[in-house]
């Protein structure tokens, strides 16, 4: 639906008619939904690699989508995030780096297509044979694990994982992933 300007609505209402500036044919901006964004190794729908990454520029960006500042805790520090939200709920979490350039995107909503088939937000892992590699996420694993899955670079899916459960050598045991689901996939920029 379009937003009429205070300006315009109140010129139209008195019956000045439309400003010239209102009367100039503008292209439509299209609002995005969460299946608008595709993840590649390149980046997260239009929040690509080496971008500026603040609540102009994502606003921008994500025509449609909320974006507030937020945080999030990591091993005993806090970092701050932007919180994508689409109609009140939350699809992604971008964590600017240093110029505030992106360093990472978190998609915690299964709504946002995976860059992998039948994985997603919320799935079970259908095969533990796919994994490449495992790491434990924050201090003994207390905020998980993120596992990247072989031929797809740069993307991490990430799992709720009770502390000592797994050690963090090798690849875990395939009974490890009995019944969790992923919690969220991180897109990074490689090189």
């Amino acid at each position: 639906m379009a937003r009429l300007s205070t300006s315009l609505a109140i010129a139209l209402l008195l019956g000045g008619g439309l400003p010239a500036l209102a009367q100039t044919p503008t292209a439509a901006v299209r609002e995005l939904s969460p299946r608008d964004l595709r993840v590649s190794r390149g980046g997260v729908g239009p929040i690509r690699a080496g971008v500026k990454v603040d609540l102009g520029s994502l606003t921008t960006l994500l025509p449609g989508m909320e974006v507030a500042a937020s945080s999030r805790r990591v091993e005993n520090a806090s970092l701050r995030i932007l919180v994508v939200s689409y109609v009140g709920v939350p699809v992604l979490e971008v964590l600017p780096g240093p110029g505030d350039v992106v360093q990472s995107i978190r998609v915690v909503s299964a709504d946002v297509p995976s860059p992998s088939e039948n994985l997603t937000v919320g799935s079970l892992l259908d095969d533990v044979h796919r994994l490449e590699r495992c790491t434990l996420q924050g201090a003994g694993g207390a905020d998980g694990i993120a596992c990247s899955l072989k031929g797809i670079d740069g993307i991490s899916f990430l799992f709720p994982l009770a502390e000592g459960r797994w050690d963090g050598k090798g690849l875990p045991a395939a009974t490890l992933f009995e019944g969790l689901r992923v919690s969220a996939f991180e897109w990074r920029p490689t090189p």
